[in-house]
This record gives C-alpha cells, structure tokens and sequence, in this order.
C-alpha cells in the first residue's frame, strides 16, 4: 500500500514540490494551499543520548540511520544532534524552544502526472518522492554546561542546573539589564556556559545564563510578524510511483533493531572519545608523554575505524533502500564490527587500564615531594648538568609495547576485512598492563616510598635534585633510581642494583668530619623475622657492598627481643645471601638481647616483696641478668676488633651509607637500625 512519508527537515532547504530520494535521504532540486497553524513550547531535556535527541527533533529510526551513517548533515537547529559533551566532569541540561506559523500542501491538481516540470526523473530513477506538505516555524536548543570538581557530586550539580534552567521562561529582565534573581542563584548561574543552536539569525549567539535568557524572551519576534523567518520543521512526501509506475521507489526501510545497533555502536564511541579527551587532559598525560603517545594513537585509530564503519554504513543503507542488498548486509557490518579487536569490550578494558595507569602515578607523583617531574629525556639531561647530584627515579615501563595497540592498527592496514567470525576476547587486554604483576607493583611501591623518604629527609640539601621521568627499560620493569653526578650516571651499566644500594641514603658532607674509623658496623634487627623482604635485603645489601672488605670483617647482628632460643631472623639474614662474616655453625656472627630486661628490676622492693609477687620478681630478675650477660659479652668482643680505616671506603659513597644511621625508618613489621661504634 502506497502511503504518504512524514519526516523531519532538520534545518534542509525543502521547498513544495520538490524531489526527494529516499533512498539516501537527499533532496533532488505548484501553487500551493496554506494556512495558519500557531503554537509554541519549551522542554527541559537532560539527556544525552542519540535516542533523546532524536525524539527531541521527532526523527524517526530511517531518517536516524542516515545522520548516524553521516548521509545527511544537518543545520540549524538540528546540528544540536552533533553537540556532545567534551567532558564526563560536566552536568548538561538543554532547553528546548519549538514554535510553528503555517502549514502549507500541494492541491491534487499539482499532483498530475503533466504537470511534472522535469519528466525525465521517472526514466532516470533520481528520486523516490515528492514534496506535498510543508509546517513552518523555527526552534532553538540552549545546551547549558557547568564544570563539576572532583570535591562535587555530578548527580547533585545536575539537578541543581536543571532546577535553574526551568526558571528561564518566567525570568525577567530588569533595568540595566540585571535578572530578577535571588543573590545566590545569580551567583550559582554564573557558572553555567551556554551554547545556542537554532533556525533564528543571531547577532551574537548566547554564551551565559544571562544572555540565555535575554534571547529567549525576543525568540518570539524573531520569526517576524507574519512568519517570514521561519523555517520548514516537518514535511511529507509521497511516493512518485503515484504519479507514475515507472518512477525509482523505495524498496525497503531499515529495521528499528539494526538501527538501535548502528545506534549502539556509535554511542560507545561517543563515550569513549569523552573518556580519551579527559585522559589526554590530564597532568600525568602531559608529564609523561608516553602515556599521552599512547592515548593519542588509540584516539586516531579509534576514529579512523568509525569513520570507516560510517562509510560502509552509508553504502549499504542506500543499497538495501534501493534493493540491492538484503538487510543481512547491514548486519554483517555490526557482526564484523563485534568480533574484531574493535569491539566495545575492549576498547573499554583499554580506556579502564589507562585510566587506572594514570591514576597509580598520580597517586605516586604526588607522594614524592621535593620531587621534580620531568617529561623527557633532553630535559633529565638538564636538569642533571645543573646539579652536583641527582637522585632519579624512573618509571621504566610507560612506553613499552602493547600487542592489542598494535593489534588495532594491523586491522585498519587491512583493506579487505576477514569473513570469518574472530575470537573477541583473543587479546588479554589486562594482562598486557604492567602493574598488574604484582611483584612489579610491590617493588615499584617499596621504591618510590624509600625514594620519597629521602627526596624528604634532604629537601634541605641544596646540592641534590630530586627528579622523577618516564624512561622506557625492559630489563628493570616498573621501575628504577639512578643517581647522577655532575650530570654522569654512576649506575656503572648496572641501574638496578646501583639504585637499590643508593636510594636510602641521605647526603651530608659533614659526615667525613665526624667518623674516620669504625670498630664495628652493627644491624639491629627483632629475632621473630623469619623472612626478609626485597627492600630489607637491598638494605643489608647496600652497606655490605659499600665498604672496602677489611670493613666488612666487622659487620656484626644485634638481634632484640631474643629469647634463650635460636633467633629466626638469622636464618632468614643467611637465606637473604647477605655478605657479613658468619661463625662455624654458617649464622651470621650475631649477639642476642631481650628489650624487656631494660625495664625490669635488678633488685626487689618492699612492695614486691610477698610471696604473690616473687614469681614475677624472679623473671625480672631473670631478665635483667640475660640483658647484662649480653652487654657484656658483647663490649668484650668489641675490644678485641681490631679498629678499621674508613679511608678505604669510597669517598662519593660513603657520606650516604654512614648517614643511613640517622635515616633508617621503620619499614612494616621490619625494624632495622645501623650503629656505627667506634672506642673512644
């Protein structure tokens, strides 16, 4: 059956009579009735969806799959259909002014097969219909934006606009212009930005709450007294097979369904371009450009490949209209669509993974204070030529290659996309990040606190720069600390375990006024540890290595808390491959002492004289002999070290290492402390 079309004009230039195709949803370029059809209203729309922009503008599921394919470009007040939200920090509510004048139809006279002015459309096949009818008017979207912090809640902000924008159509405008508003909601609307779309010639287009209102209440005269400035806003058109059987026709619509799904498709890819830009906007992007490298190529494909999915769109929307193509065609595109590395699932996981990377190193960057942050190498190069020393840590991992990254432009290279169905879930996105290693993140955390504590305990030096880049190295994942002199590494090829040895160290020069020699270099260690942790080993590792091996002779182990039990801490010491000097029996040389003895009692009171109390005075006692016995054993041993030069010890190393003593915190369960003793 045979039926009359109504669609939306969307600001094209239709005129009665005219021809329009159908198929693509193109205008091709009598006297005619007319009469008066006055009204106007607003809406509130707070919505972004394509869905409630489309009912919005009354576009139907055909006309909306050619806009989304990019067939049909808008104007006037339907380009509000193209503006999206740059932002997910920003609360959006549209007002919407729609107005009709007139109505006008062609008569059935015109519609005779000889008074077509153009014959030749029919032998041709140009177009499907005609234009028969006509409603003129005009309408106009005000899209109002606030920016909302991350203190604000969106949900509130938004409701908070929406209240305001309702009040738009009674507001009104005082002498010298000033709005009949309370003080506190005019300075609320302040913060409100304003963009206009509609069918009006502005002199200058709204851009705040105020001006908003101003063009609001002269919409009305805009349109002209007799409705000379209006504008087609809804028009029908009838099949030219009507007038003649010969004439091209439509052979078939597109399904709602496959319409929701092109609708789908393109809405993911509006959320995550909001979603991109917002990472591209960030610090850290700009801090460290390899995140930023990565942002921009997955923008660019991700762009590249809805361009690409817009274009076969089009050419299979005409081709099914016109029955070329069964609606099938158009299904494959979205089943292809799916099972290629472009399905939204991933495209999602990567956006979280970056998102997260992004917040990690904020999270870390600003845990590091006195901590300058570097955005490439040419400028680590200065800032270490500037400064006698310099303390560098390095994010190693930001740049390193991500398969599905590279998965995604090997399918945009290929011109004929494979027919058969792909594993969507063939790449682990995830797995491809590197904090997800847990023992890459518990290293990466374990250092950058060790580096933030002494970037802290020498922000007073001004010999030292504390610097943090992104430096992409496989052989050290996550992360790594180097320390520079006069602008030369002194890593000496082996980063990781130059920086393990260096990054607790505090500087001071003073130190070589203060110790010389040493009889003994002591850690101080609780006996329950039964197991070391990678930063207590890097501990013992770093001074055990720094000074000369005559030194080293005289490491000895002050185990605390110790019972008359073999301490499990000096198992864990010799697992741990610490170099220190070990007796017959392979433990570490060590001496044992109970912290409680220094609160006990050597000699009983009167009050704890009863017999109630003479179990517990015997323990205090007890602990106080254990504690003696342990001093003294432990003097007596120092005497017979023989005292060591520390002139041995490499100078640009050693005023760090000494310094350790007054610098070592407690690290978790692990309390460890250095003493350097020397007879005076």
């Amino acid at each position: 059956m045979v039926r009359t079309m109504e669609v939306a004009a969307l600001g094209r230039p239709f005129c009665l009579g005219m021809l329009y195709d159908c198929r693509r949803d193109q205008l091709v370029p009598g006297k005619d009735s007319e009469k008066p059809q006055n009204y106007s209203d607003f809406e509130i729309i707070a919505s972004e969806s394509i869905e409630d922009k489309s009912q919005a503008l009354k576009v139907e599921a055909s006309l909306k799959a050619s806009f989304l394919s990019g067939l049909v470009e808008v104007g006037g007040s339907a380009k509000y259909l193209n503006d999206k939200k740059a932002s997910k920090d920003q609360a959006r509510v549209t007002l919407q002014y729609k107005a009709t004048t007139k109505f006008q139809e062609l008569s059935m006279y015109h519609l005779g097969r000889g008074n077509v002015k153009h014959p030749y459309v029919f032998d041709k096949g140009i177009a499907t219909h005609v234009v028969t009818a006509i409603t003129y008017g005009a309408q106009a979207f005000f899209v109002f934006d606030r920016s909302v912090s991350e203190k604000e809640d969106h949900q509130d902000i938004q409701g908070n606009l929406k209240v305001m924008i309702k009040k738009i159509p009674g507001l009104a405008i005082e002498g010298e212009g000033s709005l009949n508003m309370e003080d506190k909601d005019i300075a609320n609307v302040k913060e409100f930005s304003c963009r206009f779309h509609g069918d009006f010639s502005l002199q200058k287009p709204p851009s705040s709450f105020q001006d908003a209102v101003e063009v609001y209440q002269n919409l009305p005269t805009l349109m002209g007294v007799h409705g000379e400035n209006t504008v087609p806003m809804r028009v029908w058109l009838l099949p030219l097979t009507v007038l003649d059987s010969t004439a091209a026709h439509l052979i078939r619509q597109i399904s709602i369904r496959l319409v929701q799904g092109v609708q789908r498709v393109l809405e993911d890819f509006s959320e995550l371009e909001m979603r991109y830009s917002d990472a591209l906007r960030t610090a850290t992007a700009h801090q460290f450009p390899q995140v930023g490298k990565k942002l921009k190529s997955f923008k660019q494909m991700c762009l590249l490949f809805k361009l690409e999915f817009q274009q076969n769109l089009a050419k299979k929307l005409q081709s099914i209209r016109g029955g070329g193509e069964e609606e099938a065609a158009l299904a494959e595109i979205l089943m292809k669509k799916q099972s290629s590395p472009f399905n939204s699932e991933n495209l999602n996981v990567w956006m979280d993974c970056k998102e997260r990377e992004i917040s990690i190193l904020k999270s870390f960057t600003n845990m590091m204070k006195n901590t300058k942050i570097i955005p490439s190498q040419n400028g680590l190069h200065e800032e270490t030529l500037s400064a006698e020393h310099a303390v560098c840590f390095i994010f190693t991992s930001l740049g390193s290659a991500e398969p599905y990254l590279s998965a995604l432009s090997n399918y945009l290279k290929v011109s004929i996309k494979p027919d058969d169905p792909q594993d969507p879930h063939a790449h682990d996105v995830e797995k491809e990040q590197w904090y997800l290693s847990k023992q890459v993140f518990d290293t990466l955390r374990e250092k950058a606190k060790l580096f933030s504590d002494f970037a802290e305990a020498n922000k007073e030096n001004k010999k030292i720069k504390f610097l943090t880049v992104g430096l992409t190295n496989d052989t050290h994942k996550g992360s790594s600390i180097y320390l520079y002199k006069d602008g030369s590494s002194l890593n000496d090829g082996d980063s990781e375990n130059f920086s393990e040895s260096h990054r607790t160290s505090h500087f001071n020069p003073s130190i070589n006024e203060y110790a010389k020699e040493v009889d003994a270099l002591c850690f101080v260690v609780p006996a329950p540890l039964e197991r070391l942790t990678e930063t207590q080993k890097h501990l013992f590792y770093s001074l055990t290595k720094s000074f000369s091996k005559d030194v080293s002779e005289n490491i000895r182990v002050l185990v605390t808390s110790a019972d008359g039990g073999r301490p499990p801490v000096l198992r864990a010491i010799s697992a741990g491959d610490v170099r220190c000097p070990k007796a017959e029996d392979g433990l570490p040389l060590h001496f044992k002492f109970n912290n409680s003895a220094l609160f006990a009692h050597n000699k009983p009171s009167a009050a704890e004289s009863t017999s109630e109390d003479g179990e517990e005075e015997n323990y205090d006692q007890m602990f106080w002999n254990m504690g003696s016995k342990s001093m003294k054993m432990f003097f007596v041993a120092l005497n017979e070290m023989e005292t060591k030069s520390l002139a041995r010890t490499n100078e640009d190393i050693r005023d760090a290492l000494l310094q350790i003593a007054r610098d070592l915190e407690n690290d978790g369960k692990f309390q460890s402390q250095l003493a350097l003793l020397h007879r005076s």
